[in-house]
């Protein structure tokens, strides 16, 4: 046994807060071989751990299980940590600005690369256009993904790259934006953006890991102990050697609950592997499908027309037929199986998928998940509870899409929509996430957004559709328990008791005793994974 797990260590003068049903609080905690070995009293974790044993007085801290985030694209997070950086860009000019800045650094031919723009915020009011890019950038191939990734931009030279001309066949699972004479404008719906992302040169092992490290390094540092991620960019065998390269206790501290994309299930169940293989540190999750696309590029899949674009209903990027084969071959494997469905639509299919899936091989406690359930129907809900399916909800999207949602959707459909007060009341398991890069990673501001469901300036004033506000916490039990047992490691994560891992994040201040609107700007003042700090203020 090594120095490290034989060190036994108290945290203590702090309070200690275990979220969930049955919530407990506690005045210390003893640590040893990288899990919870006592909590309780002072006195009473002294007793159990023994002399000798290394004592740190927290301060006044508040410490909580480490943050667990139920959805993200971990990857694609780390290198967009190192692309243009757009979501805050509230013109087109600004874009182009950015744009033709990182241009002046890079060698002719070079791809510029970017995320995070939205054009419900440009003073423009317009999707930017491949002419915009080109005047920025002309002699660089440049594609600039929207926040939410299912529509981007590209200019010309990036277009000619990827083979892209007026000749391009559209469909329902993705299509361009086109001028009056039917050439492409540069906008990229739903898999229209796949010949540009070919077109891009893959990032070499070195080059991944250096993303990777960002992205954990960040996430260190928002008190994240986990993350569910959903990475594409290569076969799920070779991501998870490249993930265990870096999630280790020697390197990087962190633990990875992989969700390969469905078409990978080849590569995977050649290998052996199934849903939870793996180690305590990289394991494979759920087969990840998209049902359809998003509700800010209107392709998230409406059982009516949106109401700001007459005739659209949006996107099923998967058909409803193949749907339910992909569903059932992965149920049918032993996979868990992770569905991005935003659009009632898209839920309806998704949830029909799962109950042939079930009827026809029946399999207890599958923890299949639902990620998004953006826009809902009562009923919905209650079909999710009745298959003990698990919804992976993202509470920051509230902040943006308060802004617009009615517009696009209806007054009836939103009523009834980003329902998480309604979905835990149902006893509908929830689990709470970023989807990083789609947002920040901080689960933090995830927790502020549910509690107070309001834009980034308080408003509108009482939250957006305040009935479904959630308390804090339940919030931070979402963000804890909640995402835990969405990869089947609730017994381990997001709870302080005996035989836990030791993955904590310290706050500076009780989230429960501050103003609701502070919460999103507290401080992480410490976060330990396995019993060591991977990340300190202090």
């Amino acid at each position: 046994m090594s120095s490290e797990e034989k060190r036994r260590t108290i945290l203590h003068g702090g309070k200690f807060f275990s979220p969930g049903v049955t919530a407990s609080e506690y005045g210390a905690v003893g640590m040893t071989g990288g899990r919870i070995a006592a909590v309780g009293t002072p006195d009473e974790v002294r007793s159990v751990m023994g002399s000798g044993a290394e004592e740190i007085d927290m301060e006044g801290a508040f410490v909580l299980p480490g943050f667990v985030d139920g959805h993200c694209h971990l990857l694609s997070y780390g290198a967009h940590l190192r692309s243009v950086q757009l979501a805050d860009c509230r013109s087109i000019e600004e874009m182009k600005q950015r744009v033709a800045e990182r241009a002046e650094r890079e060698e002719k031919g070079t791809w510029i690369l970017g995320r995070g723009w939205d054009q419900d915020y440009f003073q423009e009011r317009r999707y930017p256009r491949r002419e915009d890019l080109d005047a920025a950038a002309p002699d660089h191939p440049v594609y600039l993904q929207r926040a939410c990734g299912h529509a981007a931009v590209a200019n010309s030279l990036a277009l000619q790259r990827a083979g892209i001309t007026a000749d391009y066949p559209d469909s329902e699972s993705g299509y361009l934006e086109r001028d009056a004479e039917g050439q492409p404008i540069g906008v990229l719906h739903e898999e229209a953006q796949g010949p540009v992302e070919t077109a891009v040169p893959d990032p070499d092992d070195a080059e991944i890991i250096g993303m990777l490290r960002a992205g954990i390094e960040r996430a260190h540092r928002s008190g994240l102990t986990s993350v569910q991620t959903n990475d594409a960019e290569r076969p799920p065998t070779e991501l998870m050697e490249l993930y265990r390269r870096v999630c280790s206790p020697g390197s990087l501290p962190f633990r990875v609950y992989l969700d390969p994309a469905q078409r990978d299930l080849e590569d995977l169940a050649s290998a052996g592997l199934v849903t939870g293989s793996g180690n305590e540190w990289v394991r494979v999750g759920g087969a990840k499908i998209f049902a359809d696309g998003s509700l800010g590029a209107r392709s998230a899949a409406l059982s009516r027309e949106y109401a700001d674009d007459p005739g659209n209903r949006g996107v099923m990027v998967t058909a409803p037929d193949l749907l339910r084969e992909q569903v059932r071959c992965a149920h049918e494997m032993g996979m868990q199986v992770a569905i991005h469905a935003i659009g009632d639509r898209a839920l309806d299919a998704s949830l029909d998928a799962l109950r042939r899936a079930l009827r026809e091989c029946p399999r207890p406690d599958h923890r299949h998940r639902l990620i998004h359930c953006q826009i809902t129907r009562p009923e919905q809900i209650a079909a999710m509870v009745d298959m003990e399916c698990i919804a992976a909800i993202q509470p920051k999207f509230v902040t943006t899409d308060l802004r617009w949602t009615e517009q696009r959707v209806g007054e009836e459909l939103t009523s009834t929509s980003y329902a998480w007060r309604r979905m835990l009341d149902a006893g509908l398991w929830c689990a709470g996430g970023s989807d990083a890069p789609v947002e920040p990673i901080e689960p933090l501001l995830g927790v502020w957004a549910a509690v107070c469901r309001t834009d980034s300036a308080g408003d509108p004033p009482g939250g957006w559709l305040p009935r479904e506000k959630i308390s804090v916490e339940d919030a931070l039990w979402v963000f804890t328990g909640g995402a835990a047992r969405a990869e089947f490691s609730d017994r381990e994560k997001g709870r302080l008791a005996p035989g836990a891992l030791a993955d904590l994040a310290a706050l500076s201040r009780d989230p429960r005793e501050v103003p609701p609107e502070e919460i999103r700007d507290l401080e992480i003042v410490e976060t330990w994974v396995g019993g060591s700090v991977v990340h300190s203020s202090r």
